[in-house]
């Protein structure tokens, strides 16, 4: 399986102060994705604050 096709490209847009800010990131489904089946949720914020 290609790299690109393990994940979707997503964009969110929020406003802060009157300007709208949009932040990218990527969503990895499970394979296959079963809609009976839950997955733990995972967050990584890279160059968030990190040290």
């Amino acid at each position: 399986m290609k790299l690109e096709n393990l994940y979707e490209e997503q964009t969110v847009s929020v406003e802060e102060d009157g300007h709208d800010i949009s932040f990218g990131y990527r969503l990895l489904r499970p394979e296959p994705a079963d809609s009976e089946k839950k997955f733990p949720l995972v967050l990584f914020f890279h160059g968030a604050g990190e040290r």
